[in-house]
C-alpha cells in the first residue's frame, strides 16, 4: 500500500470527524453569525473555519476536535436561523447518509 495515499485519506477522516455540514441556509446568513450560533453550543475559539457553498446555502464548519462535533449536531440540528431551519449532520464516513440512516 501506499503510505501517501494512506497518510491522506486519514488526515480527510480526521478532518471529516470534525467537520459538519449545515445546510438549508439563509442566503444572508453570514460567517460571523454562523460562528456565533456554534460557539453558543460549544464555546468561544471552537470554530476552525466556516466554507460556504457557491450558492450560499451550505456551509461546512470545521471545530476544534471531533468531540465538539459529536457535542454540536444535536441541538444545531433543526435551529431556525434567519427564519430558517438547519439541516446539521457529520461529514463523510460520519454521516447519516453514509452510514445508511438518510
Amino acid at each position: 500500500p501506499n503510505k501517501r495515499v494512506s497518510a491522506s485519506v486519514a488526515k480527510r477522516q480526521e478532518r471529516d470527524a470534525r467537520t459538519l455540514y449545515c445546510g438549508n441556509l439563509s442566503y444572508s446568513l453570514t460567517e460571523a453569525l454562523l460562528i456565533e450560533e456554534f460557539e453558543t453550543v460549544c464555546g468561544n475559539g471552537a470554530v476552525n473555519s466556516v466554507r460556504f457553498s457557491e450558492r450560499r446555502d451550505c456551509a461546512w464548519v470545521e471545530l476544534r476536535d471531533e468531540s465538539m462535533a459529536e457535542k454540536a449536531v444535536g441541538p444545531m440540528h433543526d435551529l431556525e436561523v434567519l427564519g430558517r431551519r438547519m439541516n446539521v449532520d457529520r461529514t463523510g464516513h460520519l454521516s447519516k447518509k453514509a452510514k445508511g440512516r438518510a
